[in-house]
């Protein structure tokens, strides 16, 4: 499988592929379509439905925080919930889960920004942990 990452100042998830045309198609778009973003091709060997956990990161107090992402499989993410991961007490900044069932790409106007809200995906907080348990699981 194939993740392009778009960024302008910030980084942002744009585009699952499973095919290498296609995403070379996509970029391709997003230059043609004039959206002022970089874009970074990444290759993932993980199947669907791929799992992608987002933090924010605060490496100094008072400044923009980092945009972190970690990709993985349904197990690995039970794993994650279950330890420290998204769930430190108390959760500092909640993450966001993603789940990704297939190729998926925003609308083909839209190449390369941010529509990672359109994907499906539910907010980790301490409180609604059993939730997104039987959410990754479906």
């Amino acid at each position: 499988m194939y993740l392009v990452k778009s960024y302008q100042g910030r980084e942002w998830i744009s585009g699952v592929f499973t095919d290498l045309k296609e995403v070379m198609e996509y970029q391709a778009r997003v230059i043609v379509q004039g959206h002022d973003v970089g874009c970074v091709m990444e290759e993932l060997d993980l199947p669907f439905p791929l799992f992608i956990v987002e933090q924010e990161v605060y490496h100094v107090e008072d400044q923009e925080p980092e945009r972190t992402f970690r990709f993985m499989q349904a197990l690995d993410l039970a794993m994650l919930m279950t330890s420290d991961g998204c769930t430190a007490e108390p959760v500092p900044s909640p993450c966001t889960i993603y789940k990704i069932n297939g190729p998926w790409q925003p609308p083909h106007d839209q190449a390369g920004l941010d529509y990672m809200g359109g994907m499906d995906h539910m907010h980790l907080t301490e409180n609604n942990l059993e939730d997104v348990a039987g959410w990754v699981a479906q």
